[in-house]
């Protein structure tokens, strides 16, 4: 809500300090950077679609990460693999 007042502000003050420039420029000229900024509003749009499906997709991973973690045969191959370890380094010694 606070951010959307300052967006607010910003807009304000831009339309306040520009407006007077912009009326000296072209009408196509003018066209043309409205055409710019809609430009970008999509893409802007779109990068923050795509941001938040990676989001959601991070936390999934994360969240199927520490079920693997956490699931008793992860935690059964973690400690086979330790037992295997040691059992390697003892025939090793024993060369």
């Amino acid at each position: 809500m606070i951010e959307n007042q300052r967006i607010e502000a910003l807009e304000e003050t831009v339309e306040t300090v520009l407006r007077p420039l912009v009326d000296l420029l072209p009408a196509e000229r003018v066209n043309s950077i409205e055409l710019t900024g809609y430009d970008a509003q999509l893409r802007i749009a779109t990068l923050e679609a795509r941001v938040a499906v990676l989001e959601q997709r991070t936390a999934e991973a994360l969240q199927t990460a520490n079920a693997v973690v956490n699931s008793r045969i992860w935690q059964t191959l973690v400690k086979a693999s330790g037992l295997l370890q040691r059992l390697t380094r003892r025939g090793d010694q024993d060369l």
